[in-house]
Parts: C-alpha cells; structure tokens; sequence
C-alpha cells in the first residue's frame, strides 16, 4: 500500500513539473488570452479602428525575449497588424509595441 501511494505521489509530482515546464517555455493560456486582449486594445487606440471590428490569432510566446506575437486582423479594411506583448506576472502590461 505505501509503495502504491509513493508510486501516486511520485507521477503526480512528475505531472506537475512537467506542466509547469511547458506553461515556462510556451506560456499560459492566460497570458495567451490577456496578450490578445491588450493588442486588440492597443490596435483600436492607435488606429481608431472599434473593437468589434478586430480579430487576434492564436498567439505564440518567445521564451528568450519572455513577449507574445500575435496577430491582429481588421476585418472590414483588410488589414493585419503583428503586435509585441510582454506581461508582469499578473496579466498586466509592460510593454507593447507594433512591428
């Protein structure tokens, strides 16, 4: 029984490591979404383009540089912005920038 039960702890601890190496190197779902809302966000100030009309990719995160890169699209003019998010801990804004 006690093998058992170390043998549990033992995978689930691996488990755990596991997940967090991958949200480390790939980012979070969370930070995915709050990458895509601040660069919607930025897009539509910058360009006074209304919200409703902007569409994000699916974003991917650059561990070396710690930002995401996601794409913005403006459905009605046609356009594509590629927008540079990097994020404090708590989804909050640290910089962002426009290529």
């Amino acid at each position: 029984m006690l093998k058992r039960i170390i043998k549990i702890v033992g995978v689930l601890l691996i488990l755990a490591v596991l997940v967090s190496g991958c949200s480390e190197f790939f980012g979070t779902i969370n930070g995915r979404i709050a990458a895509n809302k601040h660069a919607i966000e930025y897009i539509s100030k910058k360009y006074n383009v209304p919200i409703e009309q902007l569409g994000a990719d699916i974003p991917s995160y650059r561990y070396g540089q710690r930002l995401y890169v996601t794409g913005i699209n403006d459905k009605q003019e046609q356009k594509k912005y590629t927008v540079y998010v990097r994020m404090w801990g708590g989804g909050e804004v640290m910089n962002i920038y426009e290529e």
